[in-house]
């Protein structure tokens, strides 16, 4: 895969001391362009992919770093998603509503609530936009995907552990919060569902 290193570490990540390990050339920021140069896929067919990967494309300067991330991707690996998934969530039972099954929230308190945890707002808004759709600063929630990944990511925390399947799915409910624990089912996770079903053997 392209896209390998992120320069994300996790919510409230110390990018500061992660820019300063990386050296000179060991990762290279790649541009939406210059995917669409060495990726051999369609437009549809790339967006659909980097979605599928949490790819997002920053348009600001990081704090602490001061690194200009202008039309750069950045991958955000599942595991990490999980406690920013979580808050996202969390403030999204507070700021939203729900009208014939949509669910949706105005931009600028989404972000709000996460810059107050670090989380730069260029950055947060691309996650709204990865985890939904935003039109006119509202941002309608894919809750079904938020729900999928943090499951995903959870999945990714058993790795080489046992557990059994319904401990698994009490932490998924847990983790997601009650207005939306309904929404989690082994379904979702297609594919991984296997590890959890392994691990409990």
């Amino acid at each position: 895969m392209v896209l390998r290193e992120s320069a994300w570490g996790g919510l409230g990540s110390d990018l500061e001391k992660k820019s300063k390990k990386r050296k000179r050339g060991d990762v290279r920021e790649w541009t939406r362009a210059q995917l669409e140069s060495v990726v051999q896929a369609s437009e549809g067919e790339l967006e659909r992919g980097l979605r599928e990967r949490n790819v997002v494309e920053i348009d600001g300067t990081f704090p602490f770093t001061l690194e200009l991330m202008l039309g750069r991707m950045l991958l955000l690996p599942v595991k990490k998603l999980v406690p920013l998934l979580n808050l996202t969530l969390t403030l999204l039972t507070i700021h939203s509503s729900t009208t014939k099954g949509i669910t949706t929230s105005s931009v600028e308190p989404m972000t709000d609530g996460l810059a107050e945890h670090d989380l730069p707002k260029d950055l947060g808004r691309a996650v709204l936009g990865l985890f939904g759709s935003i039109k006119d600063d509202v941002w309608e929630a894919d809750i079904t995907r938020l729900v999928t990944e943090v499951g995903k990511g959870l999945l990714e925390e058993l790795r080489g552990e046992n557990q059994e399947s319904d401990v698994f799915m009490y932490k998924w409910r847990d983790t997601v919060g009650e207005q939306w624990s309904e929404i989690c089912n082994f379904k979702l996770l297609e594919v991984s569902h296997s590890h959890v079903q392994s691990a409990s053997n």
